[in-house]
């Protein structure tokens, strides 16, 4: 939640939900990755890096807090030159194709250092929220720099490190009665963020990383509240097919077998039992679309 200041309008999140704090600090020490993560709660909570480690895969955590296409690629701009990854794997989830840009930014410009990137994130928003928030940070940085101690802890969850967050939720807080009466939704993208997914596509191609799309599961309860879903699939698999960048939307997944009660918390993230189960079958997909490749090619050499 946003702390409330004198200035109307503004999110201030420093140290608060989601640890983005933490992660961006990390952030900042990190080289040579093969996969960096990136994209909304459902990235920061959904990829384990103790378990693609066991797959001898470095990989990093930038996912935060509703993330949304204009704000990753703020984010990459600003870590792609130092964490240099050789694939970016990004989660496109339905709703956060739908937002505007000033919750998601709020929370980057109130856990990180003021820098010419966020100022510009600021000014190509065009959002008062955006802005304040802005105005709000730089003024309390210049009383007192960042301090990671300030990181709240949270019961239901904690961070593990390489920017992830592992839930101690064991099994879904919803009934099957409140899983089976979810909201009926649309998919309805928004400009800002599509014209901004396509910006990704291109600062992608610029770094020579491998961009990679994906759709973390979500329960099969909320996946069929969403009345147009053959239309998100359209847009997404456009945007993937236009720019020869791999697309597996795990909802559409037969070979991940998921339990709404045992592998969920809630509606749509993943429980530690959930994400043990989509990640080894993720790295099974990662393997067998690019890292036997490149295995191959080297051999060859």
């Amino acid at each position: 939640m946003g702390r409330v200041h004198w200035l109307p309008n503004t999110r201030y999140t420093f140290g608060g939900y989601g640890y983005t704090l933490l992660r961006l600090q990390e952030a900042k020490k990190v080289q040579d990755v093969d996969i960096l993560f990136i994209g909304s709660s459902h990235v920061y909570r959904g990829f384990d890096p103790r378990i693609f480690s066991q797959h001898n895969l470095r990989t990093f955590n930038l996912g935060t807090p509703n993330q949304t296409p204009f704000v990753t690629y703020h984010l990459l701009k600003e870590y792609l030159p130092s964490i240099r990854p050789r694939y970016v794997v990004m989660d496109l989830y339905w709703n956060i194709l739908s937002l505007p840009a000033s919750e998601a930014g709020a929370d980057i410009i109130s856990n990180s250092e003021i820098t010419e990137g966020s100022l510009d994130m600021v000014w190509k928003s065009k959002d008062i929220v955006l802005l304040n928030s802005f105005l709000i940070s730089s003024i309390t940085q210049w009383v007192s720099p960042l301090d990671t101690t300030a990181q709240q802890e949270f019961r239901e969850d904690r961070y593990v490190g390489a920017g992830y967050v592992e839930s101690r939720i064991e099994k879904n807080i919803l009934s099957k009665i409140e899983l089976a009466h979810q909201p009926k939704s649309r998919f309805a993208p928004n400009k800002l963020q599509e014209e901004y997914l396509e910006e990704i596509v291109s600062l992608c191609k610029q770094q020579n990383v491998a961009l990679v799309f994906v759709v973390v599961p979500v329960t099969k309860e909320y996946l069929n509240s969403v009345q147009n879903y053959q239309d998100f699939s359209d847009f997404i698999e456009g945007v993937a097919s236009s720019n020869s960048i791999h697309l597996i939307d795990f909802n559409k997944e037969e070979g991940l077998r998921l339990n709404s009660q045992a592998d969920f918390y809630d509606k749509d993230h993943l429980s530690q039992a959930g994400v043990e189960k989509f990640n080894a079958v993720f790295i099974e997909k990662l393997d067998s679309v690019f890292l036997r490749k490149e295995r191959s090619s080297t051999a060859m050499r």
